[in-house]
Formats: structure tokens, sequence, C-alpha cells
């Protein structure tokens, strides 16, 4: 790798800060002592992202999150809307792969 193509690479190749859409998840958070560090509005499509800085306690509340049954279907869900739309857009499921519950 030259030294003009090492100037157009990023300086991160992923999102420093976790970041959700998902009210439910941002109530659990903020209910286990978890603030977002940024709120951001799309005042366009109505939708509000909630970002937070990564760390061990943010990522075990996220898991608690999940593991609960109830939060554990929704998510499988929305994988499957994903996926279809994806298949859609592009022809293939976004993340190539099955997203079911095998801990039912």
């Amino acid at each position: 790798m030259n030294d003009q193509n090492a100037e157009r690479k990023p300086k991160w190749l992923f999102d420093k800060e976790y970041s959700t859409q998902y009210y439910k998840e941002m109530c659990y958070l903020r209910d286990n002592g978890i603030i977002p560090t940024y709120v951001k509005q799309n005042k366009t499509y109505d939708v509000t992202t909630y970002k937070y800085k990564k760390t061990p306690e943010l990522f075990k509340a996220c898991a608690a999150f999940y593991e609960q049954k109830e939060n554990s279907q929704a998510f499988d869900d929305m994988r499957k809307r994903i996926d279809a739309i994806s298949m859609i857009v592009n022809g293939k499921p976004e993340g190539g792969a099955s997203y079911g519950n095998t801990n039912s």
C-alpha cells in the first residue's frame, strides 16, 4: 500500500458508538443507569436515534434486555422484516444469515 492510498483510508472502520432506534431498548437502558451520549431526531421520518458510548456495562445491559423472551421475539421479527426488505432491494438478506432464535 502506498502513501497515496493510505490518505483515502478512513481513520476507523467501525462506529465508535452503539446506536438504537428502539424506544423500549432505550427505556430499559435508561432504567439501568445508561444514558445516551447523543440523541438525533430525524424529523422527516419521525425517527429518533439514541447513541451510547460502547462500554462493558452497556453490552451487559443490552444482552439482558434481549434475553427477555418478549424482546428476543421482537428482535427476531424485526430481523425477518429487515431481511425481507433487503431481499427486495438487494436480492439477498442483509447479513446473509438466518436470525432465528435457537434458545426457544
